[in-house]
């Protein structure tokens, strides 16, 4: 799974676009679904303001500082990574904060990609948000969410050491490594 990881980085800038996209066209890739369906990071975010939306919110701008990455499939654009981005669009949208043929700009890759790499970037995209962005800070509660977006494999002590986790965090291989990066409590995680 890291070679795999490995060469799609290498190939990635040549495999994908910068396109305008129609927020109607945007749809969850069903990897990504999937991870969403076994624990909705969306729950645990600070609701969208309506306030906040009333002013002059840099849409675009955020498409760009958080990107959205996806792939054609029929008249569709799949995404497999930036669903933060997407649900914060769609929500704006919704609020009518955004006309409705807003042109979203994202990454488009040439091909859809293997099972395993959209699994992987739907993984990395949840997973860093959780992590790196820290929208939860409670340890029983990363930890639930790292549980349903990553499988444990047999014989190994927990999720860190799964394949699925090492391609994407090798310096991370236990609870008490994470829990050191994140400084919170290892309890539960």
């Amino acid at each position: 799974m890291v070679d795999s990881l490995a060469a799609l980085d290498t190939k990635l800038k040549s495999q994908m676009s910068l396109t305008e996209v129609s927020l109607d066209s945007i749809f969850f890739d069903d990897e990504l679904e999937a991870l969403i369906n076994n624990a909705n990071p969306f729950s645990s975010v600070k609701a969208v303001s309506e306030k906040n939306l009333l002013n002059a919110y840099p849409f675009t701008y955020l498409c760009y500082q958080s990107t959205m990455i996806g792939y054609r499939y029929r008249k569709r654009i799949m995404l497999v990574s930036g669903c933060f981005t997407a649900k914060t669009l769609f929500t704006a949208q919704a609020m009518q904060q955004l006309p409705q043929d807003f042109q979203a700009p994202m990454f488009v890759l040439n091909k859809k990609p293997p099972q395993m790499i959209r699994r992987q970037m739907a993984q990395f995209d949840l997973s860093n948000n959780l992590i790196n962005k820290c929208f939860v800070s409670d340890s029983r509660k990363i930890g639930q969410y790292l549980r349903a977006w990553f499988s444990q494999q047999a014989g190994k002590k927990s999720i860190y050491q799964s394949e699925e986790w090492q391609a994407l965090y090798p310096e991370l291989n236990t609870s008490q490594k994470l829990a050191e990066f994140l400084s919170i409590s290892k309890k539960e995680l």
